[in-house]
């Protein structure tokens, strides 16, 4: 019964993430002037790349966008740290940023901030071939009956 009730909670969980994230523009998007999904030429791109996590920096739900950018099959990377999918040379200095973030989660992009500092900014995800790939990504905060999960959506770039 217990497991049932939290397949049936995991499942109201992610449907309500599937709405936000086919409902409403991306931050990246909506910062350019476009709608969700829509290329620079005016044409319809596919779904950003989305992968949910949890307070604990835990992944929570990979779409398949994800999967196609980062190679892992959703199943890998669910109730992993979010770790997995940034280089290893990064991983220390991302732990601090994201233990910053979710002091205070506010809807950006990813890196946002870092220049003062002097912080190399170019976001970079690691496949689970091993290669990095640059990326945009923004944070979104989204707060439901279960608690607070971010919706972080990342765009591969095009040159890097």
């Amino acid at each position: 019964h217990t497991f049932r009730c939290k397949i049936n909670t995991a499942l109201v969980i992610t449907t309500f993430l599937l709405y936000l994230l086919s409902h409403e523009t991306c931050f990246s998007c909506r910062r350019k002037g476009r709608g969700y999904g829509q290329a620079r030429d005016g044409r319809t791109a596919l779904a950003p790349a989305s992968v949910v996590v949890r307070m604990d920096a835990t992944i929570f739900f990979v779409n398949r966008a994800a999967e196609n950018v980062t190679g892992y099959h959703r199943s890998e990377l669910f109730d992993q740290h979010v770790n997995i999918l940034v280089p290893e040379a990064s991983r220390e200095r991302h732990s601090a940023y994201i233990a910053q973030y979710l002091l205070d989660p506010k809807q950006r992009m990813m890196g946002l901030g870092l220049t003062a500092l002097g912080v190399d900014l170019k976001v970079r995800v690691r496949t689970k071939a091993g290669d990095i790939i640059p990326v945009e990504a923004s944070l979104r905060p989204t707060t439901v009956q279960q608690g607070t999960f971010i919706v972080v959506t990342i765009r591969r770039q095009a040159n890097g």
